[in-house]
C-alpha cells in the first residue's frame, strides 16, 4: 500500500515501497538527490570566499557575516519540522519544493542590489537548502534496507565533504573571472537538471489516513533553533557574550525549549518524540554527532585562517591544500559503509573514526609557520578518514534502531544536532581564538603596532599586508617583516591552541561512541518482520532498547496515533 507516510506504508511484500523499485529507478532518484544536496552544501561555503568582493560592491561592511548567518539560520531551524512532515506526507513534495525555492533564492541573490536584500534572499535559499538536506539522507532509508544502506550513504557523506572543499575554490574562481553574482547563477542549470531527475524518477508514496501535526511544537522548535543560532552567531563577534542582544537571544532559546518540552509531552504526534532519547543507540548517536559537528566545523573554519593568515597561502592554494580531506572522507565513508553492510560492529567504526580524528587534531595542533604543505595535506587526509567513518556510522545507527515510520524524524534530528554542535563550537572557539590572539600579540609585537593587528582578518589579505608593511616601515624603517612575522606566529599559536582543544572534544566524542550498544543492521527479512510487528525487530536492539520498544518509548503505533501508516 502506498502512503503519504513517505514510505511508512509497507507493500505486499512487507517492505516500504521505495525498496521495491528497480535498480535503474533507484539510480535516477539517487542522482537527483545527490546533485541537489551538493548544491545546498556548496552554498554553505561558496559565499565565504566572495564576501570581500560582495561587500566592496554592495557596501555595509557591518553586515559582513550576515549572508552566511541568514542561510545557516533558515536551513537549520526547519530541519526537525521538515523531518517530521516528511514522515507524514512523503519525501518527494519537500525535496521538490526545496529545489524550486533554492532556484528562486539563487536567482534573487544574484540580482540583489544591496546587502539587505542579499541577506533576505540568502534566507530564502536557506529554506530551500533546509528542505533538501533534511530529505536527502532520509531518501536512502526509503530505497534500501539498513543492511544495504552503508554502501550508499557514504556517497552522501562524500558529497558533503566535496562541497565543503569545492565551495571556496569555485567561489574564488567565479568571483575573479566573472562576477560574484555567478556564484548564485551557476546553481540554476544544475538545479533544473536535478528537478527533472527527482520529478520523473522519484515516486511519491501517499497514505489515505489523516495526519496529526503538532503545529505548536513545530513553531516552538523553530523559534528555539533560530534564537539559539542567532545568539551563538552574535556572541564574540558583533557583540560580547554579556551584551543584551546575545543574552536576549539565548534567553529566548531557553524559554522556547521549556515550552517545547511541555508541548511535546502532551502532543499526540510530537515533532521530536522525547521517547526517542530512551533509546540508547539513538541518544549515543545524537551526542556523538554533536561532537562530530563541533570538530568538523572547527576544522573548516580555522585551518584556512592558519594557512592564509600565518603561512600567507593564497585562497586558491588553500582550497588545494584542503582538498585531500575530501579523498580521505570518501575513502572513510565508502569503507565504513561496506564494512557495516557486511555485518561489522558499529562500535568498531566509531573507534576507527574517533581515533583518526583524535590523531588528526593533535597533528594539526603541531603546525608551525614553517610547516610544509605536504604535511598539512597528510593531516587533512587523516581528518577526512575520521569524518568518513563517523558520519555514516551514527546516521545508520539511528536509521536502523527506529521504526521506518520515524525515519525522517530520526534522520533529521541527527543533521539538526550536528549543525547545532558545529555552530556552538565555532562560536565558543572563535571567542577563545580572539582572546588567545590578543594575549599572544601583546607579548610578540611592540605596543605601537598592536592596533594594526587588532583584527586577525587583516593578515589574510595581501592588500592589507602591503598597507601594514608601509605603515610599519614609515614608523620604524626595517622592522616591517619582523613585526608581521611575529603577528603571524601569534595568530598561528592561537589557532593551534584551538586544535588542541579539538583533541579534547573528539576524545569526549570517542568516549560517547564507545557507549553504543551492539546494533545489527536489518536486512529485507527483518524489514518484513517490522511490517508485521509495527517496530524494529527486538533482536536488533540491546536489552535497554527492548524495554523501550515494549513501553512505547519509540513513539505510538501509527494505527493508535491516527497517523498515516495504519491500515
Amino acid at each position: 500500500m502506498m502512503g503519504m507516510g513517505g514510505g511508512a506504508q509497507m507493500n505486499d511484500g512487507g517492505l516500504p515501497p521505495g525498496m521495491s523499485l528497480s535498480a535503474r529507478r533507484k539510480a535516477l532518484v539517487l542522482a537527483g538527490v545527490l546533485s541537489t544536496m551538493f548544491l545546498a552544501a556548496l552554498d554553505q561555503t561558496i559565499v565565504t570566499v566572495s564576501l570581500p568582493r560582495i561587500v566592496e560592491d554592495l557596501g555595509n561592511l557591518d553586515l559582513y557575516v550576515w549572508p552566511f548567518t541568514s542561510y545557516l539560520l533558515a536551513s537549520t531551524a526547519l530541519v526537525p519540522v521538515v523531518g517530521k512532515l516528511s514522515d507524514l506526507y512523503g519525501r518527494k513534495p519537500f525535496i521538490l519544493a526545496g529545489i524550486i525555492i533554492f532556484v528562486i533564492g539563487s536567482w534573487l541573490c544574484g540580482a540583489a542590489g544591496d546587502m539587505i536584500w542579499l541577506i533576505a534572499f540568502r534566507a530564502v535559499q536557506g529554506v530551500g537548502a533546509g528542505l533538501i538536506m533534511t530529505t536527502a539522507f532520509t531518501t536512502v532509508g526509503d530505497l534500501f534496507p539498513p543492511k544495504e544502506r552503508g554502501r550508499w550513504i557514504g556517497l552522501f557523506a562524500a558529497t558533503f565533504g566535496l562541497a565543503s572543499i569545492v565551495g571556496p575554490l569555485a567561489g574564488g574562481a567565479l568571483t575573479d573571472n566573472l562576477s560574484w553574482r555567478w556564484i548564485f547563477y551557476i546553481n540554476i542549470p544544475v538545479a533544473m537538471v536535478a528537478l527533472a531527475l527527482v520529478t520523473f524518477g522519484m515516486p511519491w508514496f501517499r497514505g489515505t489516513g489523516k495526519a496529526i501535526i503538532d503545529w505548536s511544537g513545530a513553531v516552538l522548535i523553530v523559534g528555539m533553533a533560530s534564537s539559539l543560532l542567532l545568539g551563538l552567531s552574535w556572541g564574540g563577534n558583533q557583540y560580547g557574550w554579556s551584551e543584551a542582544p546575545v543574552v536576549a537571544s539565548l534567553g529566548a532559546a531557553a524559554a522556547f525549549l521549556v515550552l517545547f518540552l511541555v508541548q511535546t509531552r502532551r502532543a499526540e504526534e510530537p515533532v521530536l518524540p522525547l521517547g526517542l532519547f530512551r533509546n540508547r543507540a539513538y541518544t549515543v548517536s545524537i551526542l556523538a554527532t554533536m561532537v562530530l559537528g563541533a570538530g568538523m566545523f572547527g576544522a573548516f573554519q580555522f585551518l584556512p585562517l592558519f594557512l592564509q593568515g600565518v603561512q600567507e597561502v593564497s585562497a586558491t592554494n588553500t582550497g588545494l591544500i584542503l582538498m585531500p580531506m575530501t579523498a580521505g572522507m570518501m575513502f572513510g565513508s565508502v569503507t565504513s559503509g561496506q564494512l557495516l553492510s557486511r555485518g561489522r560492529d558499529l562500535r568498531i567504526m566509531a573507534v576507527i573514526g574517533g581515533t583518526a580524528l583524535l590523531t588528526a587534531f593533535y597533528l594539526l595542533s603541531t603546525l608551525e609557520q614553517s610547516s610544509a604543505a605536504w604535511s598539512t595535506r597528510g593531516y587533512m587526509v587523516l581528518l577526512g578518514v575520521g569524518m568518513g567513518f563517523w558520519m555514516p556510522t551514527f546516521q545508520l545507527a539511528v536509521q536502523n534502531t527506529l521504526p521506518h515510520r520515524l525515519l525522517g524524524t530520526g534522520t533529521a534530528s541527527v543533521n539538526f544536532f550536528r549543525q547545532i554542535g558545529g555552530t556552538f563550537s565555532v562560536a565558543i572557539m572563535g571567542s577563545l581564538l580572539a582572546s588567545s590572539f590578543k594575549s599572544n600579540l601583546s607579548s610578540a609585537v611592540p605596543e605601537q603596532f598592536g592596533e594594526l593587528f587588532s583584527d586577525p582578518q587583516r593578515l589574510l589579505s595581501p592588500e592589507s599586508l602591503t598597507l601594514m608593511r608601509a605603515r610599519i616601515e614609515q614608523a620604524s624603517p626595517g622592522a616591517a617583516e619582523e613585526v608581521i612575522q611575529s603577528a603571524q606566529i601569534a595568530l598561528g599559536d592561537a589557532v593551534t591552541d584551538i586544535f588542541l582543544i579539538g583533541v579534547g572534544i573528539v576524545a569526549v566524542g570517542l568516549a560517547i561512541g564507545l557507549c553504543m550498544p551492539r546494533v545489527r543492521m536489518r536486512g529485507r527479512e527483518e524489514m518484513m518482520e517490522e511490517a508485521r510487528s509495527g517496530g524494529p525487530p527486538m533482536d536488533t536492539m540491546d536489552e535497554d532498547e527492548d524495554e523501550d520498544a515494549r513501553s512505547g518509548a519509540l513513539g505510538p503505533d501509527p494505527e493508535e496515533a491516527g497517523a498515516p501508516g495504519g491500515k
